[in-house]
């Protein structure tokens, strides 16, 4: 899953990025800045770290460290940004999806 995020943003996949989440993901205020830099960026890459877990009944939450890295278009240089992730994760029927992201 958090691969595949990961993997999503980089590539500017907003559809694949829409599959990982319960609903559209544009309906996660935590994702609209990156929604934005996906659709208006040349390149951008993503780096997650300390990904850790808690476990619950009915879902996981997941943590991570990001750096995430960007070239807006039409521009030379590039931009960092730092910061922490968190995932909600649910099941849907034996799915796993994304119910609920911030960034921090």
């Amino acid at each position: 899953m958090v691969r595949d995020f990961a993997s999503a943003y980089t590539a500017g996949d907003l559809g694949k990025l829409d599959q990982l989440f319960a609903g559209s993901s544009s309906r996660h205020p935590g994702l609209k800045g990156m929604r934005e830099r996906m659709q208006g960026s040349q390149m951008r890459y993503l780096e997650l770290a300390d990904v850790r877990w808690e476990m619950a009944d009915s879902s996981a939450i997941g943590y991570a460290n990001y750096r995430e890295t960007f070239v807006p278009q039409g521009e030379r240089k590039a931009i960092t940004r730092s910061g922490n992730l968190r995932w909600v994760i649910e099941m849907n029927g034996s799915e796993a999806l994304i119910a609920g992201f911030r960034v921090q």
